[in-house]
């Protein structure tokens, strides 16, 4: 902003001293006229008779009589000619003089304009760190908060995690050798890791240990998914899932009181045989979030009725067919998704509230879907649900459509994101909807069985 104001500044000055050697040469043009008239009329005077002399700074049509200017019309000429040239230059001058004004101007406004929006953008950066340091005192742990221990009390804590992995993994290996020694045999519950000063009073195979004192959600040693990967049973996953983060960070400072109502009190009930145990552990996780985007045209019933644009109604006489209905109340029973609407009926509420009555005749409902950016072109749905999914805490998700939203072609072609996509998308016959197969299909992806044959 100053180099543009500089920059004018000198124009300014430029046209200035532009004007000035105008003016000048403009003074010099009517010295040369006045001096070539004098000599003009020296050589035209009758017999050799030498005039007057004319002071210079006298004009030509300014002191000579009528009668000399009829004899010598060409001064007239001459000063009308170099009146008119100093006219049209002071014009010009005028013009770039005000140009320049109006760019100066504009120059300030923009910059006035440009400092409000960077005043602007610095109460709102001041507002965000504000918001951010009373979220981060409010919600975050308080271990996440203290400062990092020392070198020697990390090896030392580090020590301990491992050798609570090595109990957990030897205790889950008591419990397999359990199992395999019969169908009827109840496997013994492992007793994991006390903390320190902590009593070892057990009875009848009641853990009343808190797991918090063994575990540390928090670490990148010991967490959720290490215990699912080495198999520790699901009531101890089911207590870890429900402990709150500023319990499970502070582990042997906990109390046994805080989880009395959390740990169940009858293990045995939980673990009557091997084969129940491993059916419990291959349930979904209950925190996780399952999307399904569903269309409707293609989908709920056959391909025989759109959404017109114009008049916003809806031929209903094929919609919602009870077969595709069932299918997908099937699949949200067996999955717990959530319905989102991806279908170009989420454009109007006289098709979202028609499409909402219908749904609850099978008990199901939506109360989410796309956004309408973009358009309504195969590549932009795809947008649209790739920005819900990436703006959503999901665990999994799948996309119904009668549309090939993912088509063969573009294979080579497409990025990280649209192969993402490719991997949760199920087509259907637009001449059926949604089918037994196609149904089964979602269930997989949903379940995060996809792979599996």
């Amino acid at each position: 902003m100053q180099d543009e104001l500089l920059k004018v500044s000198k124009r300014l000055d430029q046209l200035e001293r532009e004007k000035q050697q105008l003016a000048e040469s403009g003074l010099n043009v009517l010295a040369r006229c006045s001096s070539k008239s004098r000599t003009r009329l020296a050589s035209s005077s009758p017999n050799g008779a030498t005039p007057q002399p004319v002071p210079p700074e006298t004009s030509p049509a300014g002191t000579e009589t009528a009668a000399d200017m009829d004899k010598h019309p060409w001064l007239l000429a001459d000063g009308r000619l170099v009146t008119a040239h100093l006219q049209g230059e002071n014009l010009a001058l005028k013009r770039a003089v005000m140009k320049a004004r109006r760019e100066i101007d504009e120059l300030l406004k923009g910059r006035a304009e440009t400092e409000a929006r960077a005043r602007a953008l610095k109460e709102e950066n001041s507002a965000a760190a504000e918001a951010l340091r009373r979220y981060t005192s409010t919600w975050l742990p308080q271990d996440w908060q203290k400062p990092k221990p020392s070198t020697a009390a990390s090896a030392e804590v580090a020590g301990g995690k491992h050798e609570t992995q090595r109990s957990v993994v030897a205790a889950h290996a008591d419990m397999s050798s359990g199992a395999s020694g019969g169908a009827d045999a109840v496997p013994e519950v492992p007793e994991i890791a006390r903390g320190a000063g902590a009593s070892g009073d057990h009875a009848a195979g009641l853990h009343r240990t808190p797991v918090s004192r063994s575990l540390d959600l928090q670490s990148n040693d010991v967490g959720m998914d290490y215990l699912i990967s080495c198999g520790l049973p699901v009531h101890h996953r089911w207590m870890m899932l429900r402990m709150p983060y500023e319990v499970a960070g502070r582990g042997s400072q906990c109390d046994d009181k805080q989880f009395s109502d959390e740990v169940p009190q009858d293990l045995s009930a939980m673990q009557d045989s091997a084969a129940s145990v491993a059916k419990l552990q291959t349930l979904p996780p209950q925190q996780r979030r399952l999307l399904l985007f569903f269309d409707v045209d293609g989908v709920l019933h056959p391909l025989q009725v759109r959404v017109l644009e114009q008049t916003q109604k809806v031929d209903t006489s094929h919609c919602f067919q009870r077969t595709c209905m069932q299918q997908l109340r099937r699949v949200v029973l067996e999955t717990g998704a959530q319905l989102i609407l991806s279908s170009s009926w989420r454009k109007f509420e006289s098709t979202r509230e028609m499409l909402l009555e219908n749904l609850a005749q099978h008990g199901l409902s939506f109360r989410e879907w796309t956004t309408v950016a973009g358009g309504e072109s195969n590549d932009a749905r795809v947008d649209q649900i790739l920005t819900f999914v990436t703006a959503s805490d999901v665990g999994s998700w799948a996309v119904v459509d009668d549309e090939d939203l993912a088509p063969s072609s573009t294979l080579g072609s497409e990025g990280m994101m649209r192969s993402l996509f490719r991997q949760h998308f199920v087509r259907t016959d637009a001449s059926q909807g949604l089918d037994s197969d196609a149904a089964d299909a979602l269930i997989k992806v949903l379940n995060d069985e996809s792979d599996e044959d």
